[in-house]
């Protein structure tokens, strides 16, 4: 089954929606997790971007603290929401830990709101730009 299948189903028929997905990062510096975000002007689109942020947390652990730092790493190509295995060039692997759908109320290119349906983490959450590549998602219900 297609992502684009699974988001149909996921919402019970066609809707607006976001795939989504958490990859545990394996480096010769230690472990982090990559979230990454399909963009809405690349839904669909074999050579989307995905909004791409560092987390040190697994998303399991979000909303218990109520949110989390998040250092954006650049937007990534859309295979790595079903990618896993080793990176080109000494990068390490990724393996994915979470996968679901963000439901965007806001999209701006420094605010979002998101309804979030990971396996791991449900629920709203605003994620804001604080400075420059730091951000920060709150979860407000």
């Amino acid at each position: 089954m297609s992502i684009d299948d699974r988001r149909s189903e996921a919402r019970g028929g066609p809707a607006p929606s976001l795939a989504t997905v958490v990859l545990q990062h394996e480096t010769a510096e230690g472990s982090h997790y990559d979230w990454m975000i399909e963009m809405p002007e690349s839904t669909g689109d074999p050579h989307g971007r995905l909004w791409t942020a560092r987390a040190t947390s697994p998303s399991r652990d979000w909303q218990p603290k109520g949110g989390l730092d998040l250092t954006i790493i650049g937007e990534h190509r859309r295979l790595y929401l079903t990618y896993e295995g080793p990176l080109t060039g000494g990068r390490g692997s990724v393996q994915r830990v979470d996968a679901g759908y963000a439901f965007p109320v806001i999209w701006k290119s420094d605010h979002m709101l998101l309804e979030l349906e990971l396996s791991g983490c449900q629920g709203r959450v605003e994620i804001r730009q604080i400075e420059n590549d730091r951000w920060r998602a709150t979860f407000v219900r």
